[in-house]
This record gives C-alpha cells, sequence and structure tokens, in this order.
C-alpha cells in the first residue's frame, strides 16, 4: 500500500466584497467645504505674507535712513595703541583718582570717553584722519530724485551746498562735519565748561589739520599728536580733579609734573607718527628719545623709585629695535610696550 504525500491548504484571497459604499449624506458636504475654504484661505494669507515682506523682484534698494544723525561705529584693529582713549585714562590716573574712588560719577567717566575717543575722533578724522571724503550717495538734491524747487536749481546757492560733488568739500562741511560739531558741543556742554573749551582747542586744531593736509598737502602729524593724547589728557585731568576735594569746582588745574608727563607724550607720539610714515625716518628715533628720557625725568624728579626702573625697562625694547636698525612702528611693532609705559608713568604720578 503506496503512501500518499501529505498535503497543505492553500490560502485563498478573500472574495471581493458585494456592498456598495455608502452615498456622501448630506452632513458632510458643509464639512468638505470648510475643509476647501480653509485651504484657499491659507494659499491667500500665505501669498499676502510674502507680498508684505518680501514684495516683488528685490533690485537692491533700501528704504530711508531711520535716524536723523547717522553714525557708523567701529573698533580699532589695534586697540593698543596710545590712543585718546588711553590718553584720557592716564590723565585720569594722574588726576589722583584712585584716591576718589568712591566718589567717582561714572556716567560722567563714561560720558568723558565718548567725547574725546569717539566724537574728537570722529572731528579730527574728518579734518586729518581720514585717507579720503566720507563717500556719499546721491540724493533728490543731487537731480537723482523728483524734488524741484525753485531755491535748488542748478547753480543757486543751495544747489551748490547740497550737490555732492568729490571736487566740493562744501556739502562734507554742511552734512558731516556740523552735525558732528553740533553734537560734540552738546555732549562737551553735558560735562560742564571745561569740556566746551577743550572742543574748542580741538576744533581749531581740526581746522589747522584740513588746511595742512588738504590744502598744503602736509601730513599733519604733530597736531594728530595734540589731538590723539595732550588735549584729552589735560581735559581727563580737569575732570578727575573735581572728584578731588582739595580742587575747586569749575577751576582748572593741571600739576607741573602732569604736564610735563603730557607734553613727552605728546612729543612720542609725534615720533610714532613719523616712524609710522616714513619709516627710515632720521628724526623719529630722536623724537622719541627725547620724550623718553622726559618721562623718566618727570618720574624721578617726582620721587617715584619704584615706577622709574620698570617705566625704563618697559621702554627698553624701542632702543633695541634702532640698534637692530628694525622698523618702530607696523605689524609686531612696540605699541603694546608704549601703551604699558603710558600706564605706567600715569601710575606714578597718581598713586602716591
Amino acid at each position: 500500500m503506496s503512501r500518499q504525500p501529505p498535503t497543505f491548504p492553500i490560502a485563498q484571497p478573500p472574495a471581493p466584497s458585494t456592498q456598495t459604499p455608502a452615498p456622501r449624506t448630506l452632513a458632510s458636504a458643509p464639512a468638505a467645504r470648510t475643509q476647501a475654504g480653509l485651504r484657499g484661505w491659507g494659499r491667500s494669507a500665505g501669498r499676502a505674507w510674502r507680498d508684505a515682506f518680501a514684495g516683488q523682484t528685490w533690485s537692491g534698494r533700501l528704504p530711508p535712513a531711520s535716524a536723523t544723525l547717522a553714525a557708523q561705529i567701529w573698533a580699532e584693529a589695534a586697540p593698543w595703541r596710545v590712543t585718546a582713549g588711553w590718553a584720557m585714562f592716564a590723565g585720569l590716573l594722574t588726576a589722583n583718582v584712585l584716591d576718589a574712588w568712591s566718589r567717582l560719577d561714572w556716567k560722567l567717566i563714561v560720558l568723558l570717553w565718548l567725547l574725546v575717543d569717539l566724537l574728537w575722533g570722529a572731528l579730527w578724522r574728518l579734518a586729518g584722519g581720514r585717507p579720503q571724503l566720507l563717500a556719499l550717495k546721491a540724493g533728490p538734491m543731487s537731480g537723482g530724485g523728483a524734488l524741484r524747487l525753485p531755491y535748488l536749481a542748478e547753480g543757486s546757492p543751495a544747489s551748490q551746498l547740497m550737490r555732492l560733488d568729490e571736487a566740493n568739500s562744501i556739502p562734507y562741511l554742511v552734512r558731516v562735519a556740523a552735525p558732528t560739531l553740533l553734537l560734540t558741543l552738546v555732549v562737551a556742554a553735558a560735562i560742564g565748561l571745561p569740556a566746551l573749551v577743550f572742543t574748542g582747542l580741538l576744533a581749531a586744531v581740526a581746522v589747522g589739520g584740513w588746511t595742512l593736509r588738504r590744502t598744503m598737502q602736509v601730513p599733519p602729524l604733530l597736531l594728530h599728536a595734540v589731538a590723539t593724547v595732550l588735549l584729552p589728557w589735560l581735559l581727563a585731568v580737569q575732570v578727575g580733579r573735581q572728584f578731588n576735594e582739595t580742587a575747586a569746582a569749575g577751576e582748572i588745574v593741571v600739576g607741573n609734573a602732569t604736564l610735563w608727563l603730557a607734553l613727552a607724550w605728546t612729543l612720542h607720539a609725534w615720533g610714532e607718527g613719523r616712524a609710522v610714515l616714513w619709516p627710515e625716518d632720521k628724526l623719529a628715533p630722536w623724537l622719541l628719545g627725547a620724550a623718553q628720557l622726559g618721562m623718566l625725568a618727570v618720574l624721578v624728579l617726582n620721587r617715584s623709585p619704584i615706577w622709574v626702573p620698570l617705566t625704563a625697562v618697559l621702554l627698553l625694547p624701542t632702543w633695541l629695535r634702532v640698534l637692530r636698525k628694525q622698523p618702530l612702528a607696523g605689524p609686531g611693532g612696540l605699541a603694546a610696550w608704549w601703551l604699558a609705559a603710558l600706564l605706567a608713568g600715569a601710575l606714578a604720578l597718581g598713586w602716591q
């Protein structure tokens, strides 16, 4: 008797349903219309959003400025150089502010820093410290718009004032120098009468720098040193003395040692400027040497035995470079050493 192999049942696919789908009732029609309406509203809102914030194809044009007085601020590439801000800080140290630490008005100190570093720097940069004039784009008054007024006709005095001609400096004086000077005077008036006096001196120095640079084609290096070191230092001394109980309010008091130290660093800044412009200049080392000897003499006469050798050590790299015939300014220069010597000398006079 033969044995049959086992058999397995084969699964059959289910039979198709013979039931017909239920017809759409009247209750589901409003829901479908609501969903379609929501989708249409979403597409309309998206298009409105894109039109409101993106608009059409952007050509690169921008809306008018948001400020009445526009300004652009940037940080110095080498903030460890001797600048007006550091000279102001040195002047405060020589005014014995460390002894009046609890009586300092920090709001006034910040306002003073903004005045001498930012605003005075803007005035001087326009006059003698900018390689080229600030480019101003043409506006309605230069013929690029639809503004047509009788007193702005071609050739009229107002048109010549507002015309943006690169060869004409009057528009820059009207639109750049005048607002900067006005803002500087407002901040100086908030500080006090000495700030107004020194701001007037800085404006005179800026006019001299403009004349030397634009008319006589001479770099105003000495005036640059005065605007960078001497004026900020002396104003800071006056403001710092206001916190000292021994100084009368509103009285301009500058000690002999402080004045001579400020003059020495002004001479040093003059020599540094010559070394930057002319690396092979023969006068720059002599100016630097005379200034550094003057600094050390002031400290010796002020009886600061601790600070004299420290300042001398900080000034020693200058003469190592001179002996090696290396440039005194530029990349890898001596700016940080000079700044440290500046602060050390100021501490010697202000920290008794």
